[in-house]
């Protein structure tokens, strides 16, 4: 979460909006991190949450 919050300078309203991401198994979290690279806005966050049924 951290790291999202610092490559798409999330703030504390947003971070609430966001789903569960303790809930995530430990595959999708690396999914997660390794997509993380290439995301440049939060759209596309919303994008790869939407693809993964998270």
């Amino acid at each position: 979460m951290r790291l999202l919050r610092r490559r798409l300078d999330i703030h504390h309203e947003q971070n609430q909006a966001l789903p569960g991401f303790r809930t995530m198994s430990v595959e999708q979290l690396v999914e997660l991190a390794e997509a993380l690279l290439n995301f440049t806005e939060i759209s596309d966050l919303t994008v790869w949450i939407q693809e993964h049924d998270v």
